[in-house]
């Protein structure tokens, strides 16, 4: 299958989605808590005039690789009420990469503020930009690696961990509490670690793996769109990004978006 088809596809799952809001929740639901093997699924259809079929299927474990490649390759899955999404402020060191993340907001329906400087100009911007806009998630990224021949403990043996460990510590003296600004900081082979124990709630790499671009944009999306009484699902939506656990990882995190009432 095609990239295409899979983006039509995705497409026409979001729109059933939409329609029918209870149907993901409860396969989620099923998948999380009793979808295993030998589980018997009964199916029943009841037409407009009245005919009525039923059926069951007995689950295999050729059955359940099929549904875990499906949800491997599913985007993330956004949540569909009405509600106030949180606002996202993005650093990036990649005018390239800053664009695609910016579309992909847009897609998603997170608004979000986008700037781009030299990773080490970060720290002394940051400040500036959070007072200027007040966001609930704050991204930075762009270029970095683990120097050949380098120790993964050596903080001068990053290109450019070290920034954005400064700009982690300017954004957390604006704002301390980590449900209050949450932060994706890092990019390829960063020293998560160290980036963790900076401030922020999500970082690159556990592995030191590359990431992808858009990797921050997931995992910031999910908690946009998260209400703030719930914690987001921390292996789920990792599980969605270029690595999994090997290229980002975080902390229990709580979602940043509000109800409206009435809708």
């Amino acid at each position: 299958m095609n990239p295409m088809q899979l983006l039509q596809i995705r497409n026409l799952w979001n729109g059933f989605t939409s329609r029918h809001p209870k149907f993901p929740k409860f396969m989620n639901a099923v998948y999380q808590n009793g979808l295993c093997e030998g589980t018997v699924m009964e199916i029943q259809i009841r037409t407009p005039d009245g005919k009525e079929f039923a059926s069951n299927l007995k689950v295999t474990k050729e059955d359940l690789e099929l549904v875990h490649e499906i949800r491997k390759v599913e985007d993330v899955a956004l949540p569909q009420e009405k509600c106030l999404k949180g606002t996202v402020l993005h650093l990036d060191g990649d005018p390239a990469y800053l664009k695609m993340c910016m579309k992909k907001y847009q897609e998603y329906g997170i608004h979000a503020y986008g700037y781009y400087f030299k990773e080490e100009e970060f720290a002394s911007h940051i400040q500036e930009l959070l007072k200027k806009h007040h966001p609930h998630l704050l991204v930075i990224t762009g270029h970095d690696a683990l120097k050949k021949n380098g120790q993964k403990r050596n903080s001068q043996d990053y290109l450019h961990s070290l920034d954005f460990v400064e700009a982690i510590k300017q954004a957390r003296l604006v704002q301390p509490d980590k449900d209050a600004l949450v932060i994706f900081a890092g990019a390829c082979q960063s020293y998560y670690e160290l980036l963790v124990a900076s401030g922020a709630n999500f970082a690159s790499s556990p592995s030191r793996k590359n990431i992808h671009a858009l990797d921050p944009v997931i995992i910031t999306s999910q908690i946009a769109s998260t209400n703030i009484k719930e914690y987001v699902d921390l292996e789920k939506v990792i599980e969605k990004t270029s690595y999994k656990q090997l290229g980002v990882g975080g902390i229990d995190t709580r979602g940043v978006a509000r109800n409206l009432y009435p809708r």
